[in-house]
């Protein structure tokens, strides 16, 4: 109001809007109280509730109040979501708005009935419509992804044609600028990356600034969360290739198999609590079998995922690939069964890739590493135990703490001779007996 040189006293009337006003100011009325807090006591105000509608809506209402004539000067006011909260009756204390406490405080804006089609209420609506109509309709994910990226690109389309349309630009003209034959090609493209039911729920702190745009708030808090922090360079990625459209030729990824398939099936069953029903058949069986899970945890392995879960069948977790071998993956109605002290980083932290041996305990193993492979072993080093015991201009010797399973010795094998086992002795020979058995192969 200074900036615009108005004087309280010159508003004609203020249109406050506040999706929750009890959750913020614990009043029904805070026109009132806002309006006495900055002097304008006693003129006409009013207060609104329109849920993410509200900040537009109080624009709209002060505006048709000036082209109406009734009024030559108001003032609308939109309060955002907070992340905290003034505690009645202590005026220095605040506390954390959680998201079940926001909702709490708006269902009374709500009215279901305009929602129960959508099988959730207005205030939590997620992919509950998509999902019914793909079980209804029997569609593969593949389908389901296939419609909601015409609906996409149709519905960008229509809206294009309005005359009150502030982005005109089709996804047809959007792929063609970015070198794609067809707007469908681009929305399965890694131009067009599907980030945002993630980002939903990662915690990510997205802010704006007016000089720098958007922004990651909370990165350092990142750092040390390996799936937000995978998010987070995933979107720094695309960020990346979207102003990289025309070299798009020239940037190659490595294919991760059907992760696209199953992984949100597993997801999304561990997020609603729900065991799912598999049909797997691994590399040595001739026949896939069918058998309910239970998903403990997701783990990303020598570019293809691994689902750890224990079956019905087994008094063990086993782990399944998410590859060819999974032919089919549903969310059951099952209630999901995980150990209550399970924890997935502590269950594979003494081990290298995804092979458990249950029952074999740690060792201390040092591997020789040649000096031109000591870079690789130090920017990716093998497991977090890895530590340097020896370093001379020829070669390091490291020390790990884990216990050297098949994985763990086919990536010693993978080095080749730039990499020599010292300890423990029998790891050491059944190395030696691999190498001897490859030196028969070409003698």
């Amino acid at each position: 109001m200074e900036d615009a040189g108005v004087n309280p006293r010159d508003v004609d009337f203020y249109f406050h809007g506040q999706a929750s006003p009890l959750n913020c100011s614990n009043y029904l009325t805070p026109n009132i109280q806002i309006g006495n807090c900055f002097g304008m006591k006693g003129k006409a105000s009013i207060h609104h509730s329109e849920a993410c509608c509200t900040g537009y809506y109080a624009l709209e209402q002060a505006v048709n109040a000036v082209a109406s004539g009734k009024y030559n000067c108001v003032l609308s006011g939109c309060v955002e979501f907070g992340d905290s909260a003034a505690v009645p009756n202590h005026p220095y204390k605040r506390e954390k708005i959680t998201m079940e406490k926001f909702l709490q405080t708006t269902a009374w804006l709500y009215d279901r009935n305009y929602t129960r089609s959508l099988m959730a209420g207005q205030e939590l609506i997620y992919d509950d419509a998509a999902e019914y109509y793909k079980r209804t309709n029997g569609l593969t994910d593949e389908q389901m992804d296939d419609t909601l990226c015409w609906m996409s690109i149709n519905n960008r389309k229509n809206s294009s044609k309005c005359e009150l349309a502030i982005e005109r630009k089709t996804y047809d003209e959007i792929a063609k600028e970015n070198g794609y034959n067809s707007a469908i090609e681009y929305m399965k493209s890694p131009f067009n990356p599907r980030t945002g039911d993630f980002l939903r729920m990662s915690g990510i702190e997205i802010k704006c600034d007016r000089s720098l745009g958007y922004y990651i708030a909370n990165s350092e808090d990142l750092e040390g969360d390996g799936i937000r922090q995978w998010l987070l360079e995933s979107l720094s990625m695309s960020n990346l290739l979207k102003e990289s459209a025309d070299m798009r030729d020239r940037i190659l990824f490595e294919r991760i198999p059907s992760s696209r398939r199953w992984l949100p099936v597993i997801v999304n069953a561990m997020r609603d609590g729900k065991a799912v029903e598999i049909t797997y058949q691994g590399y040595s069986r001739k026949e896939p079998s069918t058998f309910t899970v239970h998903p403990y945890c997701l783990k990303l392995f020598k570019q293809c995922w691994y689902m750890l879960g224990e079956s019905e069948d087994y008094d063990m977790p086993r782990i399944y690939a998410l590859d060819e071998r999974m032919k089919n993956a549903v969310q059951t109605k099952k209630k999901l069964t995980v150990p209550a002290r399970f924890n997935a980083e502590a269950f594979f932290s003494n081990y290298f890739g995804i092979i458990v041996e249950d029952g074999r305990k740690p060792s201390t193993v040092e591997l020789k590493v040649d000096e031109d492979q000591i870079g690789y072993f130090e920017s990716l080093p093998l497991h977090p135990s890895q530590v340097p015991v020896k370093m001379t201009k020829d070669y390091t010797i490291y020390q790990y703490h884990l216990v050297p399973t098949f994985d763990f010795r086919q990536e010693v094998l993978r080095h080749g001779p730039s990499v020599e086992v010292l300890a423990p002795e029998w790891f050491r020979d059944e190395v030696a007996e691999d190498v001897r058995n490859m030196m028969k192969r070409y003698d």
